[in-house]
């Protein structure tokens, strides 16, 4: 998918540093007290790793591309859904560069996210975001997300 001079593929293994380098902007907007950025870190760039090598459909990591350069990307894979028993699609990380936001990179991943759950079958395509990321949440509604089921959480320890 090619708009204007930005390019969505999929994310080719010459992609893999830049990707993982994009991963630590997960954590910028300050998640909860009781989550550890550090550990969030090490396992979203453990769980994109393995996606960059996979060879179907199911997980997959896209890239947006600028003249040649990684402006962002979205790792997509399959949940399944509690109510329904069915598998839908689920955007699992998606983030931006910090040159190219605010110039519709996040909407191009999104509508690339929606198009790969369109081609694999599936109903629904959802999303997580962490309350307080109020930018990113606004965003995902603009791009006609619903908000669904509001997880709380207790940390016991």
């Amino acid at each position: 998918m090619t708009t204007g001079q930005v390019t969505i593929r999929r994310a080719a293994t010459a992609d893999e540093d830049k990707v993982l380098e994009l991963v630590e902007r997960l954590v910028e907007f300050g998640p909860p007290a009781w989550r550890n950025a550090e550990q969030m870190v090490i396992v979203d760039k453990r769980r994109i790793a393995a996606a960059l090598q996979a060879q179907g459909e199911d997980p997959k990591v896209m890239v947006a591309t600028l003249g040649g350069e990684v402006a962002g990307f979205v790792h997509v894979h399959s949940l399944k859904d509690h109510y329904r028993d069915a598998p839908h699609g689920h955007v699992s990380d998606i983030v931006v560069a910090p040159a190219h936001e605010g110039h519709g990179v996040g909407r191009l991943l999104l509508d690339a996210a929606r198009a790969w759950a369109t081609e694999q079958g599936f109903q629904w395509l959802t999303i997580s975001v962490f309350e307080d990321n109020r930018r990113a949440a606004e965003m995902y509604e603009r791009a006609g997300f619903g908000r669904d089921v509001l997880r709380l959480v207790q940390p016991l320890r």
